[in-house]
């Protein structure tokens, strides 16, 4: 497993940030990269409201309406899926 990357259950889903995958009832279900960042990023701020503004900088890189968006910095929680 990579350092610092967790596996989350939630009902009959987990999470494993190492494989990058979502799993129902251990079957891997198929997500894309952008709404399994979106789930992730969620995950991990579970605790607290997350502003769409935040959402947008965590997730998109490019907002569909105003362009690209400043570099963002790598984080250890990001899965680089195609």
């Amino acid at each position: 497993m990579a350092a610092g990357a967790e596996i989350f259950a939630f009902g009959d889903f987990e999470l494993d940030e190492a494989r990058c995958e979502l799993r129902r009832v251990g079957a891997a279900v198929e997500l894309q990269a952008t709404p399994f960042r979106l789930l992730q990023h969620l995950i991990h701020e579970r605790e607290r409201v997350v502003s769409k503004e935040e959402l947008l900088e965590a997730v998109w890189p490019v907002h569909p309406r105003t362009g690209p968006r400043a570099p963002r910095t790598p984080s250890r929680r990001s899965c680089s899926r195609t």
